[in-house]
């Protein structure tokens, strides 16, 4: 094993597949949160919680939390469930297409009214 400091980040380099193997399968409850930076931990995570997007699990640790946000997510979101989402993810595109074409000093209206909609998608469905 070697370990480096990065840039404040510490980084350890597994050069054996045996202690890889056992590092990262039969200790992987102890090795699997997220990496922890301190731009997005402090910004970030500060500003999602303001406004009430803390839940996300892209942004929690490992843990059981984790795992239950994780399960949800996958129930809807695996690739056979998020075809039923693509013909009103494409009619979206085109809207968005069309409406660049016409005014396209307004770029930064129409992508915002294109991830409303496309966030919708899922809340219009169920």
């Amino acid at each position: 094993l070697v370990y480096l400091n990065l840039c404040g980040s510490h980084v350890v380099v597994v050069n054996s597949i045996e202690v890889a193997r056992h590092l990262f399968e039969e200790r992987s409850t102890l090795y699997s949160d997220r990496c922890e930076n301190v731009m997005t931990r402090t910004r970030l995570t500060d500003h999602l919680y303001r406004v009430g997007c803390d839940w996300h699990f892209v942004f929690m640790g490992y843990g059981d939390h984790w795992r239950e946000r994780r399960r949800i997510f996958h129930q809807h979101f695996h690739p056979t469930a998020a075809l039923q989402y693509r013909p009103r993810a494409i009619h979206g595109a085109r809207v968005l297409i069309q409406r660049l074409l016409e005014t396209p000093d307004d770029f930064m209206m129409h992508l915002r009214q294109y991830v409303l909609c496309a966030c919708s998608i899922h809340d219009a469905e169920h």
